[in-house]
């Protein structure tokens, strides 16, 4: 069962691989990526959030979800947007960072093809926080260290919630008739 990962997993400080063979195994991925970000209420996901140490990520950019495999960004522009954020490996935390508001990124789609196109505002938050997933950085990582220590402190205190509303859930699934 793949699951998502939180804070303090391993997996999510990894620098994730860059992948080199497309075909059902990269179709597969990009489905598995957008049915998890839309099972978790996200606009973005990236595969190390769900255990996969590969260079992938998902996002909604508009009204379209889109995934992105080995993203590169290729240029950005001038200027900053200040950005409220979040992130579904960090439940409840959320805090205030500059992101670049312009970016260029290359990227492949599940079938290989290479793409290069330009992000502004809301699209290119979502893409470089998706993305620094890829290099083993949480978004708390760019925060001060007072408040990397505040987030440490509540992370800390979340495991035991978490376990408790999974068996909950896990033990409601088992009860329902399956179909």
């Amino acid at each position: 069962m793949m699951r998502l990962r939180l804070y303090g997993d391993p997996v999510l400080k990894q620098v994730s691989e860059e992948i080199t063979e497309f075909g059902d195994n990269t179709v597969e991925l990009k489905a598995t990526l957008i049915k998890h970000m839309r099972k978790y209420g996200g606009v973005g996901l990236a595969a190390p959030q769900l255990g996969m140490s590969v260079r992938a990520f998902c996002a909604t950019i508009g009204e379209e979800d889109k995934v992105f495999i080995n993203p590169l960004i290729t240029n950005v522009g001038v200027g900053y947007v200040r950005s409220r954020e979040g992130c579904l490996s960090l439940p409840g935390i959320v805090d205030e960072l500059n992101r670049i508001k312009k970016i260029t990124v290359e990227y492949q789609d599940e079938y290989g093809t290479h793409y290069e196109d330009t992000y502004e505002d809301r699209d290119a938050i979502i893409i470089q926080h998706e993305m620094h997933h890829l290099l083993g950085v949480l978004f708390c990582d760019l925060l001060s260290e007072l408040k990397q220590d505040i987030i440490k402190r509540k992370m800390a205190k979340l495991p035991s919630k978490l376990v408790k509303a999974y068996k909950r859930e896990v033990l409601k699934s088992k009860s329902q008739p399956k179909r």
